[in-house]
């Protein structure tokens, strides 16, 4: 991101500069390093998850999703669900993607995929005897208190978020990116104020006159 006089005025990759009215940065557990490369304002962070790709040969048409996963925390412990594992299912094209794993760091894909077959196959005998076609791990970005950022970056005219939605991105995404259109192109939007990026503190400018980082 561009910023020139406390204003976001654009994207810079690979030495080339994009001229933009508005930025919105939704680079998903990266998001605060392009906000803020300081490092000051860091309110996402990676939850890992492993995900099995499997072939069914009848496949449920619906999504399957254990009940009562949770991913924000208690007000004073971790966040809840950190750690576990627990089970949803999507089909698509023909293939089935299977997970959800909540973890704290990266992890080896290997090192689940038994166990990712044996605990399915109690929601869905089938599972247990599939194969698995392909595994990967991804670090799906959570903010800290388990409600996605979405709106202005306080403190940068111009800028906006829209991240944060940890394991839920693929679903919550489409209202997300719906909320923050209207926004940026100036639509009567409300956005919940618990989704105020403004919420993990109020940030101020410390810059040169071309550049500069955000602080709290």
């Amino acid at each position: 991101m561009a910023v020139r006089h406390g204003v976001a005025v654009g994207v810079e990759l690979d030495g080339r500069f994009e001229s933009a009215a508005a930025v919105v940065v939704a680079a998903g557990p990266w998001t605060p390093e392009i906000v803020d490369p300081s490092g000051t304002w860091r309110p996402i962070r990676s939850m890992w998850g492993v995900v099995a790709h499997i072939v069914l040969a009848d496949p449920p048409r619906q999504v399957l999703e254990e009940l009562e996963i949770d991913i924000e925390p208690p007000n004073d412990g971790p966040t809840i669900g950190a750690g576990e594992v627990a089970f949803s299912l999507v089909t698509a094209g023909g293939a089935s993607s299977l997970g959800s794993t909540f973890l704290e760091a990266e992890p080896d894909p290997r090192r689940f995929a038994n166990a990712l077959l044996e605990r399915r196959a109690r929601y869905v005998p089938e599972i247990g005897g599939a194969s698995i076609r392909g595994l990967r791990a991804c670090g799906r970005p959570l903010a800290l208190d388990g409600r996605p950022l979405v709106g202005a970056v306080p403190a940068l005219a111009g800028a906006f978020v829209a991240a944060g939605n940890g394991p839920w991105g693929i679903s919550t995404g489409p209202a997300t990116a719906r909320l923050i259109a209207d926004l940026v192109i100036g639509r009567d939007t409300m956005i919940p104020a618990a989704l105020d990026p403004a919420r993990f503190g109020r940030l101020c400018r410390v810059n040169t006159p071309t550049e500069g980082i955000l602080r709290r």
